[in-house]
């Protein structure tokens, strides 16, 4: 595992609400090292914030190169793993490991990867507490759910979007099956 990953957590400043700061950054996941921000906006509106999941899925942008990306902040936070099987940081590995290797598909197969942070945010108990997140290229593709409720339907036709999307989602679940939320 990568130093990243097993070092401890620097301490920080309370932040404004719906904005996170990143304390530390790895961007050996990422194909273009020249990402630099150390500030995430978050929306209110979760992807997937929800009990017993690998992680939590959050929508948010940044400001890079004079430009706002609409980003997809990964979180890895453990009170809410569905079982202690792994820990945080060995997720957070094991996924910068998997974006790391696929490095050339990033930003057409895949979403780009803007590298792996170590963040506080605030848990269920108001305290800051330490965490990895992953941040992402936004990518407004169908989940695997909608995928699988559109093939339950009996339509006999995918469009060509719906076909690219369902490759990424397959391709994804290869390199990635623990980590797919």
């Amino acid at each position: 595992m990568d130093p990243f990953f097993s070092s401890p957590f620097p301490r920080t400043e309370t932040t404004k609400p719906n904005t996170i700061r990143l304390l530390e950054s790895w961007n050996g996941s990422s194909p273009d090292s020249r990402f630099r921000f150390k500030i995430v906006h978050l929306s209110d509106e979760p992807i997937a914030d929800d009990e017993a999941k690998w992680a939590q899925v959050l929508k948010g942008r940044i400001r890079h190169q004079n430009n706002d990306e609409v980003v997809v902040m990964k979180i890895f936070q453990e009170s809410k793993f569905p079982s202690s099987e792994y820990s945080g940081p060995e997720l957070a590995w094991k996924e910068a490991h998997a974006y790391g290797e696929m490095k050339l598909l990033q930003g057409d197969t895949i979403p780009r990867s803007f590298g792996f942070h170590k963040i506080y945010m605030t848990s269920v108990n108001g305290k800051q507490e330490p965490y990895f997140a992953h941040i992402l290229e936004f990518k407004d593709l169908p989940t695997l759910t909608s995928i699988e409720r559109f093939e339950q339907s009996g339509q006999e036709e995918l469009s060509k979007d719906a076909i690219f999307s369902l490759a990424r989602l397959r391709l994804l679940a290869l390199y990635m099956p623990v980590l797919l939320v």
